[in-house]
C-alpha cells in the first residue's frame, strides 16, 4: 500500500465518522522504533480512537551477523494505522492495527583473509544484499498511555510488536571479491574448495538467517511522543 493510498484511507475513515466525533482530533510528533514522524488521531466516543502515522528512519544501523559486521540501511518510511481501545476513562490503551515496513539494504566490506560461507578468501570482499520479511504489511498489537486526540498538550507512549513473518537475507550478484596482491591482483577471487564466491555468499546469507532470523520475524514498537488535541 502506497503513502497516497494510506492518506486516502485515513480521509475515507474521517468522512465516515459522525460529525460529533470530530470534537476529538489530535496530532502528535513521535520518535522510536517506527521512525521519527507524526501521527493523527480521531476519537470516537470516550473509549475508542482511530490513529495513523508515518515515520522515517534516517540513520544507518550497524549489526553483526555470523561474525561479519554490516551496515544496515532501513527503509525510507514506515506507516501504521489502527485503533486504540481505552477500557477505562484514563489514558491506558490497547492498540491493534497494521504496520508497513519495506526491506532493509545491507552491505559489508572487509579486506585480508575473510571467511565467507565457511570458505576463506584473500582480497577485498564486498557483500551487498537485503533483508526482507515475508510480509511488508503486517498486524501489530500493543499497549500504551496517552490519548492523542484529547484536548490540550501532553505525552503519549506505546510499546508492542508487529509480526512481519519469516526473514530472508540474500546477497545479490553485486557482491564481489577482488584479489589485491600477486599475479592475479585486480581479478576476481578464485573459487575455494569448488565454490565460487557467489555460492559462498549465498551460504553466508543462510548462516546469517540461522543466527538472527528468529528475532527478525518481529518488528518492535517502542515510541514516545508529544501530542496536541483540539476541539471539545
Amino acid at each position: 500500500m502506497s503513502k497516497k493510498t494510506l492518506l486516502a484511507l485515513v480521509a475515507a475513515l474521517a468522512v465516515s465518522i459522525p460529525t460529533a466525533a470530530f470534537a476529538q482530533i489530535g496530532i502528535g510528533a513521535r520518535v522510536g522504533t517506527i521512525g521519527l514522524g507524526g501521527e493523527v488521531a480521531v476519537g470516537v466516543g470516550s473509549h475508542l480512537a482511530i490513529r495513523g502515522g508515518l515515520g522515517m528512519l534516517p540513520s544507518t544501523i550497524d549489526g553483526t551477523f555470523s561474525d561479519i559486521s554490516y551496515s544496515i540501511d532501513p527503509p525510507s518510511s514506515i506507516w501504521n494505522i489502527g485503533v486504540d481501545l481505552y477500557p477505562g476513562l484514563g489514558s491506558f490503551h490497547l492498540s491493534a492495527g497494521l504496520l508497513n515496513r519495506k526491506q532493509y539494504d545491507i552491505t559489508a566490506d572487509k579486506s585480508g583473509d575473510v571467511d565467507v560461507g565457511d570458505q576463506t578468501y584473500q582480497g577485498d570482499v564486498h557483500l551487498e544484499g537485503f533483508l526482507a520479511n515475508a510480509k511488508e504489511t503486517a498486524p501489530y498489537i500493543g499497549i500504551g498511555f496517552g490519548r492523542v486526540a484529547n484536548k490540550g498538550i501532553g505525552l503519549f507512549f506505546d510499546i508492542g510488536a508487529a509480526q512481519m513473518g519469516d526473514a530472508n537475507i540474500e546477497f545479490t550478484n553485486k557482491s564481489t571479491c577482488t584479489v589485491t596482491s600477486g599475479p592475479g591482483a585486480g581479478q576476481p577471487c578464485p573459487s575455494q574448495n569448488g565454490k565460487t564466491f557467489q555460492q559462498s555468499a549465498n551460504d553466508e546469507a543462510t548462516k546469517a538467517e540461522e543466527d538472527v532470523g528468529t528475532y527478525l520475524k518481529w518488528h518492535p514498537i517502542l515510541q514516545i511522543g508529544l501530542r496536541f488535541g483540539f476541539g471539545k
